[in-house]
């Protein structure tokens, strides 16, 4: 609701291009062929399901002078300013880091889309920047075709690069039903001057040196800092989220 409310403010405001981060996650599973942006939506997690929601209901608000773009981002690895340790390059790099483990918590037969944060920064100026005619109401994968993984390859890979550590399984480890292979065919079509400048091998290099630089801790790696829903819970418990991830009025404070 508060992107689509947000579309709507931009719109009357005199926004003339708006572009939404739409997500690989909303085809949610269906790897046996490479999904193109004509494919039908699955998705699995209300995370995607909003996605998904989203971009039917800014579509609606295209008009002539409104214009619209849904970039629809692989999962985002690399070293950024407001670093995130639940995502799956990230994650399994601090575990190799940190333990000298692999961790797996799936069998990791899954396959998914990477796209490096310096990557997807490129592509949204891109679509900002260019012509309308080729953008105008659209929805783009976000990524490169090099860069789609199974998961238990990303975690070999990464233990061919830090030193010292094993990839591991975690007991009971079952298969991820969020599973799929993306063709990226349409950005290179449409936006030509977007070009991915990463790997994932080289995005573990750099997760790896920056690791090391920053000397981080297992503490530091596994604490609420830098994963999503370890912050929302602890502010739940906290009582400063209600239970409907909705913002509690602070209480007021005492001139006394």
């Amino acid at each position: 609701a508060a992107s689509i409310r947000i579309a709507e403010l931009a719109k009357r405001a005199g926004a003339i291009r708006y572009v939404f981060a739409s997500s690989c996650s909303i085809y949610g599973s269906g790897a046996s062929a490479q999904l193109t942006e004509e494919d039908a939506f699955n998705p699995l997690t209300a995370y995607a399901r909003s996605k998904v929601e989203t971009e039917y209901a800014v579509q609606e608000l295209a008009d002539e002078r409104f214009s619209p773009i849904f970039m629809r981002n692989a999962t985002v690895y690399g070293f950024s300013p407001r670093l995130r340790f639940d995502l799956v390059v990230n994650n399994l790099t601090g575990w190799a880091v940190t333990t000298h483990q692999v961790k797996l918590l799936s069998d990791g037969r899954a396959w998914r889309p990477l796209l490096h944060v310096d990557d997807m920064c490129q592509a949204f100026l891109k679509a900002i920047e260019a012509p309308r005619e080729a953008i105008h109401n659209q929805a783009f994968n976000v990524g490169n075709e090099e860069d789609n993984w199974m998961i238990r390859d990303i975690a070999e890979k990464v233990a061919t690069i830090v030193p010292d550590c094993a990839v591991i399984f975690a007991e009971g480890a079952g298969s991820d039903t969020r599973n799929y292979n993306v063709s990226f065919a349409k950005i290179r079509e449409r936006l030509p001057s977007f070009q991915s400048r990463w790997n994932v091998p080289k995005g573990i290099e750099q997760l790896y040196a920056e690791f090391a630089r920053i000397r981080l801790t297992e503490p530091e790696f596994a604490s609420r800092t830098y994963t999503r829903l370890k912050q929302i819970q602890f502010l739940i418990d906290s009582g400063r989220v209600s239970g409907d991830l909705r913002w509690v009025a602070a209480p007021a404070v005492s001139s006394n």
